[in-house]
């Protein structure tokens, strides 16, 4: 019975795992490849233009700082570093690719979901 349960789990577990995007080492796209370490401009050259751009804030810091003029209270304010993925779609059936950049150099490839 032991044995059961822990193939349940097992089960369970790996489904989980399985629905997280993947990371991979880099993009294939048409006789090209793309890695960690490329510039926006080379993956242009190499991919052409993502489906899509999404620009994030990674926190850097945050403090508090007292704010100008008669108020004292403190406010919050947050240092960020630009982020954007951009996201190549190629076609349906393929899956999702997400490309994570860094004061415009590439830092990681994600798999997501099949397009459809």
């Amino acid at each position: 019975m032991p044995t059961l349960r822990l193939l349940h789990i097992c089960a369970i577990g790996a489904c989980a795992f399985a629905s997280l995007p993947v990371s991979a080492e880099a993009l294939r796209c048409g006789n090209n490849l793309v890695s960690p370490g490329d510039t926006k401009m080379t993956v242009i050259q190499k991919c052409g233009e993502p489906a899509r751009k999404d620009y994030l804030c990674k926190r850097q810091r945050s403090y508090a700082r007292l704010a100008d003029g008669v108020e004292t209270e403190p406010v919050l304010v947050t240092v960020c570093d630009q982020v954007e993925e951009w996201t190549y779609d190629a076609g349906p059936g393929t899956f999702l690719t997400v490309l994570r950049f860094e004061q415009n150099e590439l830092k990681s490839v994600l798999y997501g979901d099949r397009s459809n």
